[in-house]
């Protein structure tokens, strides 16, 4: 690196800008490889913890092995192209958040003036469509509550069912936020935990994004449950680890493995049929091998959302209201829940139109 000034003043004001850029990592070589941009690329970028929960693997396992060596101009569409090859038995989601971690990696080469064409353009992800997530009915929710009464499980599942909130963002519930006594009572997601390492709860950790803040409405049925709750409870979060702190890792999917206890096998994937389970009283390490099974449908935190979004939907109410409930950043996630909720007949349209002139 050579460095040119007319006066002595004027060099050292450049050799300490210079110096500066290179320990924030903004200076490279011109010909960078692969790994050593996204080196200097990640260290100059903030991601959220679930977003670089899902990049880092890609990052070390798929993107590094098959192009890290390579230089960056050197990388093509067909380098690319191999890349979402490898990966094409995997889910569409999974494709599409790979294919647009390369697509930013190359733009922003470009930018910087590493590369004259993204290598990205011209390529289109692919991946296995993943199955439509189906709500759980009323009915089914009951059957959800009578196998989990008298468990934690119970609590997480009402809590799930009745606000549509995350699993990091009802781990992340301290009872200071839940509004009990208001005059409309209401609980404010403001906080989460999250597991960077898959072990320890990081708490308080901020929530997917500034639109995941709210306060939603508590059902009668949920304030009931939070009372009876909150009177036996010794801890400052609504639903505790063991040890009545933070939430671990490895305690959360001991609480969903009561729930998975009580599910018939056919409606389980193969990645949550585990050998470790808990039985109601939470002991760890102990199993329940006769907890009866009458979970007879696939339902997992997620889908407690979802389902809350369906309802809402199915309710008529203003799809902007129902966003904020549910602290989506992307309305399209909820438009897509509409298509399948709404029936959209002649019948129905023209009532709304007659009503709406």
């Amino acid at each position: 690196m050579t460095l040119r000034a007319k006066t002595v003043k004027e060099l050292r004001q450049k050799i300490e800008d210079y110096d500066y850029k290179r320990k924030s990592g903004m200076v490279f070589t011109s010909k960078p490889t692969v790994a050593e941009w996204i080196v200097v690329w990640w260290k100059n970028r903030t991601f959220s913890e679930s977003v670089c929960s899902y990049r880092r693997p890609m990052i070390n396992k798929v993107i590094g092995p098959a192009i890290g060596h390579l230089k960056v101009a050197d990388v093509k569409p067909e380098h690319i192209q191999q890349i979402m090859k490898s990966v094409e038995g995997r889910s569409e989601s999974y494709n599409n958040k790979l294919y647009q971690l390369l697509k930013q990696l190359f733009r922003d080469a470009r930018l910087n003036g590493l590369i004259i064409h993204n290598p990205c353009e011209t390529i289109k992800p692919g991946g296995i469509e993943t199955a439509e997530k189906k709500a759980i009915t009323a009915e089914q929710f009951k059957k959800l509550t009578a196998a989990t009464e008298g468990t934690r499980a119970y609590l997480f599942c009402m809590i799930g069912y009745y606000t549509g909130m995350r699993r990091e963002e009802i781990c992340g519930l301290t009872w200071d936020h839940v509004y009990l006594e208001a005059a409309s009572p209401y609980i404010h997601v403001e906080f989460a935990t999250t597991w960077p390492t898959h072990s320890k709860g990081v708490w308080p950790s901020p929530l997917k994004s500034e639109k995941a803040k709210r306060k939603i409405p508590i059902h009668a049925e949920l304030q009931k449950a939070l009372v009876a709750a909150k009177a036996v409870s010794k801890s400052d979060f609504v639903i505790p680890g063991s040890d009545g702190n933070v939430i671990t890792h490895s305690s959360m999917r001991r609480l969903w493995g009561i729930v998975d206890d009580r599910t018939l096998p056919e409606y389980l994937p193969k990645s949550r049929i585990r050998d470790y389970r808990t039985d109601a009283t939470e002991e760890k390490g102990k199993k329940a091998p006769n907890a009866k099974k009458t979970i007879d449908f696939t339902v997992t935190p997620h889908i407690l959302r979802h389902t809350f979004a369906t309802n809402l939907v199915a309710s008529g109410l203003d799809i902007k209201k129902i966003q904020y409930l549910t602290g989506h950043s992307d309305i399209t996630v909820l438009l897509k829940i509409y298509a399948h909720v709404r029936e959209n007949s002649p019948e129905e349209l023209a009532d709304m139109i007659n009503s709406s002139m």
